[in-house]
């Protein structure tokens, strides 16, 4: 411990690993501080995560605190109760920096409360757009409810000493918001080894699917899905489909009844919640891996840790570029990527990889090293120290 170590408290709004941003995103960032001699705690309210353990514990050798909550979707009294637990737990543990994980629901008070003070620095981590053209508007939210979020990210954006976004798009939102370019930093979802793919899996793992789409379902419009499908089936009849990832709300359905329209349901294996302990292999099983995702706010301000996940298993990527696509993949050298919506250049890739073994192989490879050695939170450790940090 340095005479310049500090406490640093991450707050969030949910459990580690349901939905992930505390679990991929604000350990890993712990780790890196801690591994400079700073005192970190993540305290986070795990309504939606029932299984998670409640008090104090220790998650790849960082502090947390989980505090009770309702076991269910809190009501207005539940929510007040959790604000108000998530409130005595910070004060208890008298940090020198808040960093509050997302602007909005219990971590987006904290910025506008506090950040008229000189003490504690407020840091805000956004690691997705909630505004227009955002999660508020792919959620059922009455339009009260949807205007309260938009409003709350922006003044928390605002409020804050200093603004940590996980994507170009983000960076470039945040700036229209009038958040200064010194007040702000990027700092991408990365590679450590809490990651489930981290592990090397060598050759050992048999494809039994020609297709894997790694996805929440809702990236992309189904009916250029559907489309792709038809023109690959077309050139190739024998052609298999599985899908890893249980969609976030009923997008899974909505594709299954394309697919049955369309003829071609019994193409498609529909796996839902793959466990992080099998996300590795699972993925693996695919000869190739396709990212389809639509040009939208949402895709670009969003770096998603599936990439990510994608790369460390060694898949052959296909991918639309955009947003951070661009950010960890290179056409030809780790991926193959294609301009989004361009169906014919999609088929093209997937026909060439599922043909050329080699070079299939060479890309999945290269995309791991790079995931490895070249995208990890250990690289990003002095950007993310001088954000949360301050420049003293």
């Amino acid at each position: 411990m340095t005479d310049r170590s500090r406490k640093i408290a991450f707050v969030g709004n949910f459990g580690f690993w349901h939905r992930g941003t505390l679990g991929y995103r604000t350990l890993p960032m712990a780790r890196e501080l801690m591994a400079l001699g700073h005192r970190v705690v993540v305290i986070a309210p795990p309504w939606d995560s029932p299984g998670e353990p409640i008090g104090k514990g220790i998650e790849w050798d960082v502090t947390v605190r989980r505090i009770e909550t309702p076991r269910a979707r809190p009501g207005l009294r539940g929510h007040a109760l959790i604000a108000a637990r998530l409130a005595r737990a910070l004060v208890a543990e008298r940090p020198d920096v808040i960093v509050a994980v997302k602007p909005i629901a219990y971590a987006g008070l904290i910025a506008p409360l506090l950040g008229w003070l000189p003490k504690p620095r407020i840091v805000v981590d956004t690691d997705d757009w909630e505004g227009r053209g955002g999660w508020s508007d792919l959620a059922s939210l009455a339009p009260l409810e949807r205007a309260l979020i938009r409003l709350q990210e922006q003044i928390a954006l605002r409020s804050a000493h200093h603004v940590i976004v996980a994507s170009h798009e983000l960076d470039r939102l945040v700036g229209t918001l009038g958040v200064p370019a010194n007040r702000r930093s990027y700092v991408a979802n990365a590679t450590w080894p809490g990651l489930a793919t981290w592990r090397a899996l060598g050759t050992e793992i048999a494809p039994d699917v020609d297709l894997v789409v790694y996805s929440r379902l809702f990236e992309f419009d189904h009916a250029r899905f559907v489309s792709l499908l038809s023109r690959l089936v077309a050139a190739r009849p024998s052609l298999s489909v599985r899908v890893l990832g249980a969609s976030i709300g009923d997008e899974s359905t909505a594709l299954r009844a394309r697919l049955v329209e369309a003829g071609l349901r019994e193409r498609v294996e529909f796996v839902g919640w793959v466990e992080r302990e099998s996300i590795a292999v699972s993925l693996r099983r695919g000869r190739v891996a396709l990212a389809l995702l639509d040009d939208t706010r949402v895709n670009r301000a969003r770096c998603s840790v599936k990439m990510l996940d994608l790369m460390l298993a060694e898949c052959t990527i296909i991918a639309e570029g955009v947003g951070e696509v661009r950010h960890f993949l290179a056409d030809g050298a780790t991926a193959l990527l294609a301009t989004p919506g361009d169906g014919a250049a999609l088929a093209k890739a997937v026909l060439t990889l599922l043909d050329d073994a080699p070079l299939a192989r060479a890309l999945a490879i290269a995309a791991g090293r790079v995931a490895r050695e070249r995208f990890t939170w250990e690289s990003q450790r002095d950007i993310l120290a001088r954000a949360i940090l301050g420049a003293d």
